[in-house]
């Protein structure tokens, strides 16, 4: 399960773990409004100019538990701060190609594409992706531009395992460091 906006986190870093023990494995940090999180792309009060101070600490604890940063409905520069700081992949959820919306801040640049996918994570859908009725098609598609069955797997939702797989590959070891610190005490 997803949460599309991190409000309901409140500025409570311990609501992280509440919504992780529910089932939430991936947070799209804001939406049309700026939040205490972070900056939304739709809104023009900018009060960060990032992610907030809070925002940052939100990021650090969604890596150390194990929930995928999403970074769907962000600004540019919240964009940019999680991909600097984010120690596992983050996921664009859904989120288009901007080149195709030119001045749609809402909408990705080939540049954040690129660094999204220098950090390990995933993709956007094709165009004319309406839903999972159309996967036939897709798949024809992709078969008649001689995509490999590997990467038609990967682009069914294997990279999304992948990334998930990492993020909590990622927080495993930090629950197992410190398990370990603990017993060391």
């Amino acid at each position: 399960m997803g949460m599309e906006n991190g409000s309901p986190i409140e500025g409570n870093i311990d609501n992280v773990r509440y919504f992780y023990d529910r089932g939430i494995r991936y947070i799209t940090l804001a939406h049309s409004l700026s939040n205490h999180i972070s900056d939304s792309s739709y809104d023009e009060n900018r009060q960060w100019h990032d992610l907030s101070e809070f925002g940052v600490e939100v990021v650090e604890e969604m890596n150390r538990l194990g929930i995928m940063v999403d970074i769907s409905h962000v600004s540019d520069e919240a964009f940019w701060q999680v991909m600097d700081i984010s120690k596992v992949p983050a996921i664009a959820s859904h989120s288009s190609a901007r080149h195709f919306t030119p001045d749609f801040e809402r909408n990705m640049s080939d540049a954040m594409i690129q660094r999204l996918a220098e950090n390990g994570g995933g993709d956007s859908l094709p165009v004319g992706l309406k839903d999972v009725s159309t996967y036939p098609a897709l798949v024809e598609g992709l078969l008649r531009r001689g995509y490999s069955a590997t990467d038609i797997r990967k682009i069914l939702g294997e990279n999304l395992l992948r990334v998930w797989e990492a993020v909590e590959g990622h927080a495993a070891q930090i629950a197992q460091n410190d398990q370990a610190a603990k017993k060391n005490r």
